[in-house]
This record gives structure tokens, C-alpha cells and sequence, in this order.
């Protein structure tokens, strides 16, 4: 099956970068008669393979298309660092010592969370930890939080096209 890429200078340029034959039509073939090149290839660019076989998203295939797609292959260090980078920001947003929501409701402790943040950064899981004890029953809190939620939901609420008060 054919991928339809063949003059996409991005995707051209990246196929270069890695070997030396011409970039497969058909990557079903190349793979059957290049076996260890295939591998060593998904390896090394795992979005060159996926648009060579047919697996890539809908926005990666787009990326290919418009010429947005980077004509440099991806530094996988990078890419993991990134990568880990995402999964403490959302490990940190999700609470995982509990805390309050965006409407002032109590969030129940995570430990499982508690457990995977403290394994990816120690120093971040302490801190989100002290800051979780510290207690937010005191009227002051309360109305901080009640702000905060009031915000939140006027954001949403514009980024839903709706205008107006929204208290």
C-alpha cells in the first residue's frame, strides 16, 4: 500500500537522514526485504515509520502534508525528557495529596500518584506534599477558592463563546 508522501521534502529530507536507499512507496515491501534496516528505522524515527505505514494520526499525516512536519529527526532524549516533563505536570496538577478543586470541593489523596511522582521527582512530591497539609479551612482559604472558581468557570465559559456575569 502506497503512503502518498513521496514528494514530501520533510519527510524526504528525515528518510535521508537514516539511510542512503530510496524512501520505500510501499513500506510493507521494504520492511519484508530490508527486515533489520525497517527496525533500526522505526527505532530511530518513530513518526517517519508511522507515516511510511500507514499508522500515523490524522494531525501527523496533516503535519507531513503542509510541510509542518520537522525535516529533522526527532532527539529521543529530548523527546523522553518532554515526555517526563508532561507526566509530572499532570501528575502535579491532579493532586495526588489531595487538596481543592477548581470549586473549592475536596480532593481525596491519590496514592498511587503519591507513589509515581515521588519515583520521578522526590523534591517535587514534597513540596506538593507540605503544600497539601497546609490547611485550608480558614475563611481567607475558602474565599480564595471561591474566587478561583469563579474565574475558572468565566474562562471556560469564554473559551465556550458565552459572555456575560458568570457568578
Amino acid at each position: 500500500m502506497s503512503h502518498g508522501l513521496d514528494s514530501c521534502i520533510p519527510l524526504l529530507r528525515r528518510w535521508g537522514q537514516l539511510t542512503a536507499k530510496p524512501m520505500p512507496t510501499d513500506w510493507a515491501s521494504f520492511q519484508r526485504d530490508n527486515p533489520s534496516e525497517a527496525v533500526s528505522i522505526r527505532m530511530k524515527d518513530a513518526e517517519l515509520f508511522q507515516l511510511l505505514s500507514g499508522t500515523a494520526s490524522a494531525t501527523l499525516r496533516a503535519d507531513a502534508l503542509s510541510g509542518a512536519l520537522s525535516p529533522v529527526t526527532p532527539d529521543p532524549q529530548k523527546l523522553a525528557d518532554e515526555q517526563r516533563q508532561a507526566t509530572l505536570q499532570s501528575l502535579a496538577d491532579s493532586k495526588p495529596f489531595g487538596g481543592r478543586d477548581a470549586d473549592g470541593n475536596p480532593i481525596a489523596p491519590n496514592f498511587t500518584k503519591q507513589m509515581e511522582l515521588a519515583a520521578l521527582n522526590p523534591k517535587w512530591a514534597e513540596r506538593l506534599k507540605s503544600e497539601a497539609e497546609q490547611p485550608l479551612s480558614d475563611h481567607r482559604s475558602a474565599e480564595i477558592a471561591r474566587v478561583e472558581a469563579a474565574r475558572q468557570r468565566a474562562v471556560t465559559a469564554s473559551k465556550n463563546g458565552f459572555s456575560g456575569r458568570i457568578d
